[in-house]
C-alpha cells in the first residue's frame, strides 16, 4: 500500500523537483541574490528531511573552532513557538528557542553566543550587531537557505539514507535535487559504521562524486558516552526514551550496555506532556529502573517537567560526540578552514 501511494505521488515529486531546480537556478545566475558578511560563516545542512546529525556536527566544530575563534550560532529555532530574532539566554526552554539551539547554549554558554532567525540574513545582522567580536557564525541547518551565502558549506548526508538514492518529497526525503550537492564545500557521510571498509568508503565516494567532484567526502561515526545522572545512580536497568529522527538507532546502541526493561519512543523534536513523564517515571518505579535519554530529549524536560519524580526516580542522559573514520579528524577541521581563512 505505502509503495503504491508513493508511485502516485511521483508526479508531485517531479514538481517540486522542478521547482527546486528553477529557484537554485536563479540564485546560480545571480538573480536572486545572496547576501554575504564579512566575518565567515560555517554552514551545516543537508539534503534530506530528518536527522543527519547536524547538531553533534556542529559541537564538533565548537569543541575545536572555539578555542582560536569567538563563535556565533544561528539557527531556525526549529520547533519553538516565538517568532523574530531571539538569544538565547539562561531563562529559555526549548518552547521559546527550539531543543538544539538550548542544548548547545547549555553546553556552551560560556563560550559562545547562540540565536534563533528564521530569516537568516536579519538574525546574522543582529547578531554580529549584538556582538562585534565574533570570529565565526555557524549556521544551523541553512543549506536550502540561500539568501544567505556561506564560505563553507558542510554538507551531511546519512550513511543509511544517502542522498544519491533519494527522491524529492513528498516520494522520498530529498528537500531538493541531488545536484544541489554541487554547493558544498565538504561532504560528511555520517553515522557510519565505525569498521567501515575503505572499498565501501570509495564506492560511496565515487557516488557522490557524480554530484560534486571537487568537495573532499569524510564518514564519521557516532560515539557514545558514559550516561550522566541527574539525581542518583544509574541501574543496570533502563527505561529508554527519545524523541529523535531515528530512535532505533540509539535503541541499539543503549542495549549494547544496558538492559532495556521498556522502551518510549516520540517524533523528532516532540514537546513533552506531565501526562507522558508520569508514564514513563512510573513504569520505570516499577522496574527499580533508571530512565534515560538523548541530551536533546533531557533539555526539553529538565526542569519544571521532572519537578516530583527526581525522589523516586533516577533521571539522566547519554552524550554523543562525532569521530572521523580513519582518524581524519584533524584532516576534516583543516579542510573547513581553508575555505574561511
Amino acid at each position: 500500500m505505502l509503495s503504491f501511494l508513493k508511485y502516485l505521488l511521483f508526479p508531485f515529486s517531479w514538481l517540486y523537483a522542478l521547482v527546486s531546480w528553477f529557484r537554485n537556478v536563479l540564485f546560480d545566475k545571480n538573480i536572486l541574490k545572496s547576501i554575504s558578511f564579512d566575518v565567515p560563516t560555517i554552514c551545516v545542512g543537508n539534503l534530506t528531511v530528518g536527522g543527519t546529525g547536524k547538531t553533534p556536527h556542529i559541537e564538533f566544530l565548537i569543541d575545536v573552532l572555539s578555542v582560536e575563534y569567538e563563535l556565533g550560532i544561528l539557527s531556525r529555532g526549529y520547533g519553538r513557538k516565538t517568532k523574530g530574532y531571539r538569544q538565547v539566554n539562561d531563562e529559555d526552554t526549548a518552547v521559546e528557542v527550539g531543543d538544539e539551539p538550548l542544548q548547545i547554549y547549555r553546553k556552551y554558554k560560556n563560550d559562545l553566543t547562540v540565536s534563533v532567525c528564521e530569516d537568516r540574513v536579519f538574525g546574522m545582522t543582529e547578531l554580529l550587531k549584538g556582538n562585534p567580536n565574533t570570529g565565526i557564525v555557524l549556521l544551523d541547518d541553512a543549506y536550502q537557505h540561500r539568501w544567505l551565502e556561506s564560505k563553507c558549506k558542510v554538507l551531511l548526508t546519512d550513511y543509511g539514507r544517502l542522498f544519491t538514492k533519494g527522491y524529492c518529497l513528498p516520494t522520498g526525503m530529498l528537500r531538493e535535487v541531488r545536484s544541489g550537492a554541487s554547493r558544498a564545500s565538504v561532504i560528511v557521510v555520517s553515522k557510519c559504521p565505525k569498521n567501515i571498509s575503505i572499498k565501501e568508503q570509495n564506492s560511496i565516494t565515487n557516488s557522490i562524486k557524480k554530484y560534486n567532484n571537487t568537495a573532499l567526502v569524510f564518514f564519521s561515526y557516532v560515539a557514545y558516552a558514559n550516561a550522566v545522572i541527574e539525581e542518583g545512580e544509574v541501574q543496570p536497568k533502563v527505561v529508554l526514551m527519545s524523541g529523535i529522527a531515528q530512535n532505533k538507532l540509539f535503541q541499539r546502541e543503549v542495549a549494547e550496555v544496558f538492559d532495556i526493561v521498556k522502551s518510549f519512543s516520540f517524533p523528532d523534536h516532540h514537546n513533552y506532556t506531565e501526562k507522558e513523564i508520569k508514564q514513563i517515571a512510573e513504569v520505570a518505579q516499577k522496574e527499580e529502573a533508571t530512565v534515560l535519554m538523548t541530551e536533546k530529549d533531557f533539555v526539553k524536560i529538565k526542569g519544571t517537567l521532572l519537578e516530583g519524580y527526581l525522589s523516586s526516580v533516577s533521571w539522566g542522559y547519554i552524550p554523543i560526540k562525532i569521530n572521523f573514520v580513519g582518524n581524519k579528524n584533524q584532516e576534516f577541521i583543516e579542510t573547513v578552514k581553508s575555505h574561511i581563512i
